[in-house]
């Protein structure tokens, strides 16, 4: 049925084109010193060809009939049947196919492509008058001879799912050819019923994975992390899976902060990818991302109470700039112990008497000492820094609030963060502004922070001028009977952009 519906189209075309005009047949010279036997193709007459057109696109594929170069072949027209397969050569169900041919059959009269869904069978006829192998040399310089197909378009799926490869409907896929002389070669009655005409295998639709490149000027680092369905994330490889979702995370080095972020499609530079508002993004393509921190004059005052000292320092206060380590330590008077660091709103921010953290904003710690005979009592503790920053990034700003917790030993963290809202807290509305809750018909958000260290920052991105939010300190830890438990900063901290 198919060889008849193929001849009928050729018939059609000749009366187009009135006649099909005779084209002389490309006779190859061996220059090679080898015999026939050990050239690319060999004796094999057709060989089915693939290969990726964009490797960023796995689902997009160009096929051509690679011809034995010592049979000079004139081909005029011609007509073959390609189906997609799975791994094990079985049919793939629920796909679709669609076909762009290729460029080098403009001048074809005839040009057509059936695709049945339900064998995922693509019934494919051309004809021209005028010769329509092209000829060129491959990576070698051995003379190959293709017979052009087209650009396989297949619909993508997930995962495992997607992968397929292109193969004929049977051994030959009905293969039949018409010379520029008008003669016809149908393999089966050229080469026998059980003429199998080579493919190459390759398997397609494989999981696209993406580079992403960072690029830092100034002093600072940015790391990349995915983030999995359950919100949890992993240290970013240097190719990423398409449709990931990525976050990034910079940091300045002490005396810089972060003044630009951008992220460039590094394969069409004229698209522009936002951020989401924690630095977030899907991986849709190859991406560049280049910061830039700059230095960042601005210095905090450390300040310790008595029977303390600050490492470096020959007085009771110092200097240090954003994201400084210091280092303060107490000494218990005669008949005391130490018991915890406090700030000066008395909340508790390390139970350790040696205590290193990185200064982030103007603070005062006092050591507490108790009795020798008292029971030192260490229990979970969480407090926000009555300062944080607002930085302009591009054309929005960032803002920044920071934090520290302690969890001792019997304990266990579970996450921390802040609580962050638009609206203004009074002490009325106080109640309410906690994780699940709803200020002044808002509801309250939370972000939690990745990691496990006693300090942490919490950024809030991409806020436009004229905005405010509040913040809140929170800490869930789990008790030891195995119960979760949450706990909040006495004080709230309001930042704006100008």
């Amino acid at each position: 049925m198919r060889k008849m519906r193929f001849r009928a189209l050729l018939l059609a075309a000749i009366m187009t084109i009135s006649c099909v005009a005779p084209t002389t047949a490309y006779a190859v010279e061996d220059t090679s010193g080898e015999s026939s036997e050990t050239s690319a193709v060999g004796t094999v007459p057709y060989r089915l060809r693939t290969e990726l057109v964009d490797e960023y696109n796995t689902n997009v594929v160009r096929v051509w009939l690679e011809l034995d170069p010592t049979r000079a072949e004139s081909i005029s027209a011609y007509q073959i049947s390609l189906q997609l397969k799975d791994n094990e050569g079985s049919a793939v169900a629920g796909r679709g196919m669609t076909l762009e041919f290729d460029g080098a059959l403009q001048k074809a009269q005839i040009k057509e492509s059936i695709f049945d869904s339900e064998t995922q069978i693509m019934n494919i006829y051309v004809a021209a008058a005028e010769n329509l192998v092209q000829f060129a040399k491959d990576e070698n310089g051995n003379v190959t001879n293709m017979l052009p197909i087209g650009i396989l378009s297949v619909d993508q799926l997930k995962g495992e799912l997607n992968m397929f490869k292109i193969d004929l409907s049977d051994n030959d896929g009905d293969l039949m050819t018409v010379d520029t002389g008008m003669n016809t070669v149908d393999v089966d009655e050229e080469y026998g019923a059980d003429f199998v005409v080579p493919v190459d295998g390759a398997i397609y639709g494989e999981p696209v994975k993406f580079p992403l490149g960072i690029d830092v000027q100034g002093k600072g680092t940015v790391k990349a992390y995915v983030v999995k369905e359950d919100s949890t994330e992993t240290p970013a490889a240097d190719k990423i899976y398409e449709s990931a979702k990525v976050r990034l995370s910079a940091i300045p080095a002490p005396g810089y902060r972060l003044t630009s972020l951008k992220l460039i499609d590094e394969r069409n530079q004229e698209n522009e990818i936002e951020l989401g508002g924690n630095f977030t993004f899907e991986m849709n393509s190859v991406i560049g991302v280049k910061a830039k921190f700059e230095a960042f004059e601005e210095t905090y005052t450390l300040t310790v109470g008595e029977n303390a000292a600050i490492e470096g320092a020959s007085d009771n206060n110092a200097q240090f700039k954003s994201r400084e380590t210091a280092t303060v330590s107490a000494k218990a008077p005669e008949g005391k112990v130490f018991s915890c660091w406090k700030n000066e709103k008395g909340d508790v921010v390390s139970y350790n008497e040696i205590y290193t953290f990185a200064v982030t904003s103007t603070v005062t710690l006092i050591p507490e000492f108790i009795d020798k005979q008292e029971e030192k009592q260490e229990i979970p503790s969480i407090a926000l820094n009555d300062s944080g920053t607002v930085t302009r990034i591009g054309t929005k700003y960032r803002m920044s609030y920071s934090g520290v917790c302690s969890v001792p030993s019997n304990y266990k963290l579970v996450q921390r963060g802040i609580i962050l809202t638009n609206k203004t807290i009074t002490d009325e509305n106080l109640k309410d502004f906690v994780m699940g809750g709803t200020v002044d018909g808002v509801k309250v958000a939370t972000c939690a922070v990745t990691g496990t260290n006693a300090q942490f920052i919490s950024n809030v991105n991409n806020v436009a001028a004229k905005q405010s939010r509040t913040a809140r300190a929170f800490l869930t830890y789990e008790d030891e009977s195995g119960n979760q438990v949450t706990i909040y900063s006495s004080n709230v901290v309001q930042l704006k952009t100008p």
